[in-house]
């Protein structure tokens, strides 16, 4: 599979997935499919759900085109597809709600047809008794209707199955992409990873949309897919998605299990994980980072070398889940909090706390150092993803199926990245404030990483000509988006981390507003609301003119006419409505705001650019007549 068209699809993926979604959020408004918030909910605004029907519909197209057109054989193909079944059945659980018993039976079903095209019949291995091989298999079924269920379950909270999703199967695709090349496997992992971070951009806290019954089930069916797809062709070992797996798998089996003690019915809908108490006290934003964290920082690497080393698989996964249980026994998954009792954690806080502050102190001296040294800590992180970067793109190019980069590579590779860091801190790329981004950033963070390569590139050919024509082209293209998806997305990260910090333990939720007028006027409340950050959200515009309706400007849509604002405050639970001034001047902005009037809207005049330049043209008239 050619690596560049393997670039292309996960960007169209993202992207696709990210145009989905919010045409979904305006069809999700429109039929009222929404979630009410009540007292077992973890949100406390009515928001539509049923997003995950857009990374259903994207993998499933993926799948099929690589069953008919390419090398994925047929009941692979057959397997994956299987999971429509699943999405199906939640996209009716979301819309008019479905028992148990009929969940249950077709996920059973779902996944025994998905298993026996995958692994085949038990009855057809020879090395171990068939009633061993048909309890396997079955005890198998189990385990793999169970992890749906916990992709489900965990889909509490704003972001975290979306997120958990994207750091599994980017992870994966990663791990297969390093040991075994560009593979079908592999590139469904990817293509997972980004048809989720698409939804993601939605869905992040505070979530314009939610999943879903049909988006968790088709997750966690896929993820188990993938797995066993991956083991049966050996390029995965079977520990692996289980380490990454763990926290989703240990809060969801702890609770339940503690549930089921007590005698309470084991698939109701409650809020007793521990996610969900963490997020009580630290909010979605907080809890979901640190879950990404827990991913990224320490069950990645230990799946990385339980596929290294499956020997001590086992290990390892009871290495991963070990302290995971113990977060989970800190903060009470799967119990029911006593009012005004102090939570484990808070009593291991006060317990630290209470400790000699002289222990502390060479720490924060530490943290001191650390703020003084930050461009130089940047500087560092700046040659590393050139680095990283580099390695990622040889492999996927230029190395053998061994995985080692051949030799005459490594001085040509090795002088190419000294020559791309240095040239992005000269352009003060570790100066910046990481805390700060936006859309303006992004063409000179691409122009810089251009430049960047640009000088690689030329300090090469001057100095080893011959060696830089046997590098394909390729090669540095891949190279400098990746440089460039890594320093956006780092920076994204950062001021996701700073907003977080700025916000109380329970931030204030984001007001939905709709602008009057599809033009310049509009246009320039809409990005003087995206400076503010995320206090407003705008839903969409309204206009007189009946042939802008269904337009789409500035990221959103023409939801309707001005006279239809009574319906659209209505259906869309809109806070507010704002219009400029000059807008409210015009006959038709008056009329306007008297349909707002007999609506009861609550609407604001805001002061336009063009109206207070006319106001002082009229003003200096006026004195100069004087």
């Amino acid at each position: 599979m050619n690596s560049l068209a393997m670039l292309a699809s996960f960007l169209a993926c993202i992207w696709l997935s990210w145009y989905i979604t919010r045409r979904f959020v305006l069809f999700a408004l429109e039929r009222r499919l929404v979630d009410v918030p009540n007292e077992r909910s973890s949100h406390s605004r009515v928001t539509p759900r049923g997003g995950g029907i857009s990374f259903v519909i994207l993998f499933l197209i993926v799948t099929a085109v690589l069953g008919l057109f390419c090398d994925l054989p047929i009941r692979f193909m057959t397997a994956i597809l299987a999971g429509a079944g699943v999405a199906w059945v939640g996209y009716l659980d979301d819309c008019h709600g479905l028992s148990i018993k009929v969940r249950l039976l077709v996920q059973l079903a779902v996944t025994s047809t998905a298993f026996l095209l995958i692994c085949g019949t038990p009855l057809t291995n020879d090395h171990y008794p068939t009633l061993l091989n048909v309890a396997g298999a079955v005890f198998a079924v189990i385990l793999y209707t169970w992890v749906i269920n916990i992709v489900n379950f965990m889909d509490g909270i704003d972001g975290l199955a979306a997120s958990e999703a994207v750091c599994l199967s980017a992870t994966c695709c990663l791990l297969t992409l390093m040991r075994h090349g560009p593979t079908e496997t592999g590139f469904l992992f990817g293509v997972l990873a980004c048809a989720s971070f698409g939804f993601l951009y939605w869905n992040w806290p505070s979530a314009h949309i939610f999943m879903g019954d049909a988006g968790s089930y088709f997750l966690g069916f896929s993820i188990g897919a993938l797995m066993l797809l991956s083991v049966v062709r050996r390029e995965l070992e079977l520990w692996v998605v289980p380490i990454l797996l763990g926290v989703f798998a240990v809060d969801a089996t702890l609770t339940v299990l503690k549930r089921m003690l007590r005698g309470e019915l084991w698939y109701k809908a409650h809020r007793l994980h521990g996610f969900q108490h963490a997020a009580l006290v630290f909010g979605h934003r907080t809890v979901t980072l640190t879950v990404v964290a827990i991913n990224l920082l320490w069950l990645a690497p230990l799946a990385l070398l339980a596929d290294i080393l499956p020997r001590r698989g086992p290990a390892l996964l009871v290495l991963a889940w070990l302290p995971l249980v113990v977060l989970s026994y800190l903060f009470h998954s799967g119990e029911v909090l006593i009012e005004h009792a102090i939570p484990r954690w808070r009593t291991f806080a006060l317990i630290a706390g209470c400790m000699p502050k002289n222990s502390w102190i060479g720490l924060l001296n530490l943290v001191r150092r650390l703020k003084r040294s930050m461009p130089w800590l940047r500087a560092c992180w700046i040659a590393g993803l050139c680095v990283v970067s580099m390695l990622l793109a040889a492999l996927s190019l230029i190395t053998p199926r061994n995985g080692a980069v051949p030799r005459e590579f490594a001085v040509p590779l090795l002088m190419f990245g000294a020559a791309q860091a240095t040239t992005l801190l000269a352009f003060g790329m570790h100066r910046c404030h990481w805390h700060l981004i936006a859309l303006e950033d992004l063409p000179d963070i691409m122009g810089v990483g251009l430049v960047s390569t640009l000088a690689g590139v030329v300090l090469e050919v001057a100095v080893i000509p011959g060696e830089v024509r046997t590098i394909p082209a390729s090669f540095f293209v891949i190279q400098t988006l990746l440089l460039v998806a890594f320093i956006i997305f780092i920076r994204m990260a950062a001021a996701s981390y700073s907003r977080g910090r700025q916000l109380t333990f329970k931030p204030t939720a984001a007001k939905r507003v709709i602008i009057y007028g599809a033009n310049s006027a509009g246009l320039e409340i809409c990005s003087s609301l995206r400076q503010l950050g995320a206090k407003y959200r705008v839903v969409g515009f309204v206009d007189p003119r009946i042939s802008m309706k269904g337009v789409p400007i500035a990221g959103g849509s023409v939801l309707g006419l001005d006279s239809d604002i009574k319906r659209l405050v209505t259906v869309y639970n809109v806070d507010g409505v704002l219009l400029s001034s000059s807008a409210a001047g015009s006959a038709a902005g008056r009329r306007f705001l008297q349909h707002c009037r007999d609506a009861a809207v609550d609407v604001h005049v805001l002061p336009s650019i063009e109206h207070g330049l006319e106001t002082r043209v009229e003003t200096k008239a006026v004195q100069a007549s004087a």
